[in-house]
């Protein structure tokens, strides 16, 4: 996966698809033009559901029109999501049309969500998006995001704090 296959999936979904669609996992950082790290699926969910699995099953069929496997969709993501107070508050616009949206998270939002499992590829992604914000003068809730990784500093083994601790120093 990377952001020029992603940008085509967009660009498809806002034509096609209708409602709002997250993106969440590793996917974020090919969506915002990070290209940091090859990964495989896209966590790319509809945020209300209303016509059962044909939402799905229509994404699969533009995933599959611009080369992708069908399996490359993963709505597993939803399901993290779903257990975060107030995440569809923390929710961004990426890209709209008149029927449909696509978002992305909000920086703190994407903390919570990939320090939940805290993996050396999760960690990277969290310094990535975070240079991101950076390098392009984007404001996020600094306080909140510092604290979820005070939690996770609290709560970690000791070989992922060194990688917690970096991140806590870019912020």
């Amino acid at each position: 996966m990377n952001s020029k296959i992603l940008n085509q999936l967009v660009e498809k979904s806002l034509k096609k698809l209708t409602g709002d669609w997250v993106i969440i996992g590793g996917t974020v950082l090919p969506l915002v033009g990070v290209d940091s790290r090859v990964t495989v699926d896209i966590d790319m969910v509809q945020v209300h559901p209303s016509n059962g699995n044909q939402s799905t099953l229509d994404l699969m069929e533009l995933a599959e029109s611009v080369g992708l496997p069908v399996e490359s969709i993963n709505s597993a993501g939803l399901f993290f999501l779903k257990k975060i107070t107030d995440w569809e508050k923390r929710l961004i616009v990426h890209a709209e049309s008149k029927k449909c949206r696509i978002l992305r998270p909000s920086l703190d939002l994407y903390f919570e969500l990939k320090l939940a499992r805290g993996t050396e590829s999760d960690l990277q992604d969290l310094e990535a998006y975070l240079e991101w914000h950076h390098d392009n003068k984007l404001e996020f809730n600094k306080e909140r995001t510092i604290k979820l990784l005070e939690v996770a500093i609290k709560d970690s083994e000791s070989k992922k704090m060194k990688g917690l601790l970096k991140l806590i120093n870019l912020i």
